[in-house]
């Protein structure tokens, strides 16, 4: 979408600060999942992101023979509930905003971009 961005003939500025405010909500969302790697760089003491507890659970469990601990079943219990509003955050992300975004670069003249379903209209 960027590049295309750089080709549409009209509204460069106005499409690029959309596309940057989606790109930063995206980052966001990584973030959540992932945790922030530069802080981990720095031993800064970041809280586990869901990833990292998912990362907890599958290595604890292909190593182990036995039942999930309490510990552990506590810990799945803490990732599924911090990933759900992560999860409906991405789908808004690509379900509407980035749709949205798709049919404005469309009406702006922009070139074709993969998965742009409403270029096709």
């Amino acid at each position: 979408m960027k590049e295309a961005i750089k080709r549409t003939p009209t509204a460069h500025i106005d499409l690029m600060k959309g596309w940057k405010a989606l790109d930063r909500e995206l980052s966001e969302i990584r973030k959540k999942i992932n945790g922030d790697r530069i802080a981990n760089r720095l031993d800064m003491g970041t809280p586990p992101s869901v990833g990292s507890r998912v990362g907890y659970l599958v290595y604890e469990q292909s190593n182990s023979t036995g039942t999930p601990t309490q510990t552990h079943k506590s810990t799945f219990a803490i990732a599924k509930e911090e990933f759900a509003p992560v999860y409906e955050q991405a789908k808004n992300l690509v379900n509407i905003k980035f749709d949205a975004f798709r049919k404005r670069l469309k009406d702006f003249g922009a070139p074709y971009t993969p998965g742009n379903i409403h270029f096709l209209e």
